[in-house]
């Protein structure tokens, strides 16, 4: 309806100019068998009778017709009518609008990045199988997902990140350290291409290690994590 409102107000004014143009008309005519009327009574009370009904009715028509046209007018532009109103709700959504909307509350705890200088207390959120491709999400900036795995024989063995699409570009960290310890073995940060980590290191058979997985700045999103033994 809001996109037809310049044309039917264009359709109601048109209609409003014939109308009073029509009741000036039968008005004069009117006004004109009431002058002859003592030359020729019969000819002047007919003439009375007959643009008297059309004058009134074309007097109504113009009345209804001005009065849709103010109740539409009202209707799809009250800023005519009550400026202040409309100004109002309008710094009200622009208001809302520039508010940004808080985060997700989530029922754990935020993990906190992991220090190079303090012990890791981060709950694990999993365990890395050779062989195996995840999918892992960071929910907000700063999260450090953790993942563990204690290998059953030592050798070389490759982390590396990839985009859910080709057209991903999230820029992933990994570093590695043994289980309840602070010291950093290693690190990687876009050794796989574009903004991917790839991170090739030896790992004992036996002992525990922690693969911690960030996004650096302030990015948040999905990709997928592949785990693999290697010569």
């Amino acid at each position: 309806m809001a996109s037809r409102f310049p044309v039917l107000m264009s359709v109601m004014l048109y209609a409003a100019l014939v109308l009073a143009v029509s009741a000036v008309y039968f008005t004069a005519r009117l006004v004109a068998a009431e002058r002859a009327s003592s030359k020729d009574p019969d000819a002047a009370g007919y003439a009375r009778r007959r643009y008297g009904r059309l004058g009134l009715v074309a007097a109504v028509m113009l009345f209804a017709v001005l009065a849709a046209f103010t109740a539409l007018w009202f209707i799809y532009e009250p800023g005519v009518f009550h400026p202040e109103t409309v100004n109002a709700k309008q710094r009200t959504q622009t208001a809302a609008a520039s508010t940004p909307t808080p985060a997700p509350s989530r029922s754990q705890s935020p993990k906190v990045t992991p220090q190079a200088n303090s012990l890791l207390s981060e709950t694990v959120d999993g365990e890395l199988v050779p062989g195996a491709k995840y999918k892992v999400q960071i929910q907000y900036s700063g999260e450090v997902l953790i993942y563990e795995v204690t290998p059953s024989y030592g050798g070389y063995y490759v982390i590396r990140s990839e985009g859910l699409r080709k057209t991903d570009s999230l820029d992933t960290f990994v570093t590695l350290r043994r289980s309840g310890e602070t010291e950093i073995l290693d690190e990687d940060d876009d050794s796989g291409g574009e903004r991917d980590f790839w991170l090739r290191t030896y790992l004992d058979d036996g002992t525990t290690y922690r693969y911690e997985i960030r996004l650096l700045g302030d990015e948040v999103g999905t990709f997928y994590v592949d785990f693999s033994h290697t010569n």
